[in-house]
């Protein structure tokens, strides 16, 4: 998980949360959340845990593909495989990894 910092309503990633001195609101990656969370200043990844709405959030956004950047697409592709069923059945259709199969749990 990548370190971030709060300002407000927004997650900072470490680097753009020094840089706007705020070393005292310290926080790590900005803990569970429905989506995937990016600073808000650089737009960097902050690798944060999603809840269970969270991965349907990502399986659904790989499913649909919503005119998404394939760039951020692969990067929680890359991120969040193998935590869920249902994301791993999206990340294999859409090919965002190549030779990703989903592992399959026996019944």
């Amino acid at each position: 998980m990548t370190q971030a910092y709060l300002n407000g309503c927004e997650w900072l990633c470490e680097d753009c949360g020094k840089a706007a001195g705020l070393v005292d609101s310290y926080c790590n990656g900005g803990g569970e959340a429905d989506s995937p969370q990016h600073c808000a200043s650089c737009g960097a990844f902050l690798e944060n845990p999603l809840t269970g709405d969270g991965y349907a959030y990502v399986a659904e956004q790989l499913d649909n593909s919503h005119g998404g950047d394939r760039e951020v697409m692969t990067l929680w592709a890359e991120f969040y495989k193998n935590e869920d069923d249902d994301l791993d059945r999206a990340i294999e259709e859409s090919g965002l990894i190549p030779g990703f199969k989903q592992w399959r749990r026996e019944a």
